[in-house]
């Protein structure tokens, strides 16, 4: 459930060879950007009438439900492990909470995953890591009363970025034989660049690595330059984003635009910047650009000479 609209997956266990089969999508737009609504009723409103629709198209009874969190929602932290048995983890990740979080651990819901070395060698093993996240819980109530209206229980709460992250690697890693893997030791990356409505998520993936940084600049950036600079209203500006030739002039279009496209280079720089001084051994080899806003006409463009 974002800003923009309602997105919704239906993975099916298809035959073991096969894994994990996509039975159906749904991209559902909300009436108008939450973030445009008038008031908490409105906003309230708008999710409703986009799980209405869900709900009249698909039938969700006996589907285990997993829920995303927006990535801005998250925290997340690299926790160094001592050598220790695996059973104690837990009781050193209650330590760590408190340690790591500035929040009262009653405040905050969170859960980790011990990260395997990068390259395990006998000879000179590396340190474990725990990736720490956690959500603050007032937070988390929020976003689950905005989906109140689908009346089912959540078996799954996931933070987008993370979820990204096990799509990645299922689709990059999984299988390197058949040439969309990587090296068994996991130094190289993926680097994935969500351009989202409100927000974007820089997230660098291995095997054995996740690193992601909220980037604020977003597709909401791009409408309201576009309603600054051309003088337009804020459904024109959205047409626009949509089908760019209906633009006066697609020149002055794109210099209304290019600003932003060069914030989110320097956000995407120096977030990759940011990842390889504090994890300088997975190297990035590609990009991939994902989310509504990432076919904004010229942005692929931009960001490739940029």
């Amino acid at each position: 459930m974002s800003s923009g609209g309602l997105k919704a997956v239906k993975l099916v266990l298809a035959d073991k060879d096969q894994g994990v089969r996509a039975e159906a999508c749904e991209m559902i737009e909300h009436r108008k950007i939450l973030s445009q609504a008038a008031n908490e009723a409105e906003e309230r409103d708008l999710v409703d009438e986009s799980i209405s629709a869900l709900c009249a198209r698909h039938e969700l009874k006996g589907c285990r439900i997993a829920l995303g969190l927006p990535g801005m929602m998250a925290i997340c932290r690299h926790v160094p492990l001592p050598p220790m048995e695996a059973k104690k983890t837990s009781e050193v990740m209650q330590y760590e909470v408190r340690h790591h979080l500035p929040h009262e651990s009653g405040d905050l819901v969170w859960g980790y995953h011990v990260m395997e070395p990068t390259s395990p060698s006998r000879r000179a093993p590396e340190e474990r890591a725990a990736l720490l996240v956690a959500v603050r819980r007032e937070q988390l109530t929020r976003h689950l009363d905005k989906v109140r209206a689908l009346k089912v229980d959540f078996d799954v709460i996931q933070c987008d970025a993370l979820a990204l992250h096990n799509l990645v690697v299922y689709e990059r890693f999984a299988n390197p034989e058949q040439g969309n893997g990587s090296p068994p030791d996991g130094r190289h990356a993926v680097g994935v660049l969500d351009i989202g409505t409100d927000s974007t998520s820089f997230i660098v993936s291995s095997p054995r690595h996740v690193w992601f940084r909220n980037i604020g600049v977003a597709g909401h950036s791009l409408t309201r330059a576009l309603v600054r600079e051309l003088n337009v209203t804020y459904a024109q500006a959205e047409k626009l984003k949509r089908d760019p030739t209906d633009a006066p002039s697609l020149g002055e279009m794109h210099r209304a635009l290019e600003p932003v496209y060069k914030d989110l280079a320097n956000e995407a720089l120096a977030s990759l910047g940011a990842h390889d001084t504090a994890h300088g051994k997975n190297r990035v080899q590609r990009f991939l650009a994902v989310g509504g806003s990432s076919g904004m006409h010229g942005l692929l463009r931009y960001l490739r000479s940029g």
